[in-house]
């Protein structure tokens, strides 16, 4: 890799796992998959050696070009704690900028575990205290940037404007969204026939969301998108 391309953000997401137990019968020493495992760095963690129903997952992602590559994966019971999460997010970075990469950033979801990750380092959202970075632990001269990925942030609006009905956008209470605003456009509409449509990609499921609607980024950026 270039120098360009050796700037990167890493990207870390948690999954749900099903719970299972395999034995490894490859390695020359009896071993067990799918058992709660950070690494021999957090040997004495909460729920090590239990069934891991959720799985965490880094990525490297270069900024220069389309290059990704996982460089961790870790099983545990629930949610990683905030803090065992800190250290592996620390760790990741020191050892990603130890092999000559330029980790710029870091992106994940809005949920709560890594909330509690952007507050712990400094991290904040509040109009008056906006902060998006914290200082890099490789060099006290650069800056760690923290972002939130795009697809969840739009489904969070989407999700909330349904839920709440209404959205506020502005400082004074005129400045609003309505959910039933568009209700409204799509009941009417979908009464025209053809190319006379205004909204012709928008159907019911877009509007009257069920539990897998809600997860669909692209219902969500097409009813946001009129």
């Amino acid at each position: 890799m270039n120098d360009r391309e050796k700037h990167s953000i890493l990207v870390f997401d948690e999954i749900f796992l099903r719970e299972s137990v395999e034995v490894n019968t490859n390695s020359q020493i009896l071993t067990y998959s799918d058992l709660v495992d950070f690494g021999a760095d957090n040997m004495n963690t909460h729920n090590f050696g239990e069934k891991a129903d959720h799985g965490l997952v880094f990525l490297f992602q270069s900024l220069g070009c389309s290059f990704s590559q996982p460089i961790g994966v870790f099983v545990s019971k629930g949610n990683v704690k905030g803090t065992v999460l800190a250290q592996l997010i620390i760790k990741a970075v020191m050892l990603l900028e130890n092999v000559g990469a330029k980790v710029e950033g870091m992106v994940c979801d809005g949920a709560a575990t890594n909330r509690k990750i952007w507050s712990e380092f400094g991290v904040s959202g509040q109009i008056n205290n906006v902060k998006n970075y914290f200082i890099h632990p490789s060099d006290n001269k650069r800056k760690m940037y923290v972002l939130s990925d795009t697809p969840h942030l739009i489904k969070c609006v989407r999700n909330r404007l349904h839920d709440k009905k209404i959205l506020k956008i502005g400082p004074d209470n005129n400045s609003v969204v309505s959910w039933y605003n568009y209700i409204d456009v799509h009941q009417i509409d979908k009464q025209q026939l053809g190319n006379k449509r205004v909204c012709p990609k928008i159907t019911d499921r877009h509007l009257y969301l069920d539990t897998l609607s809600k997860m669909s980024v692209k219902l969500a950026t097409q009813v946001l998108n009129y």
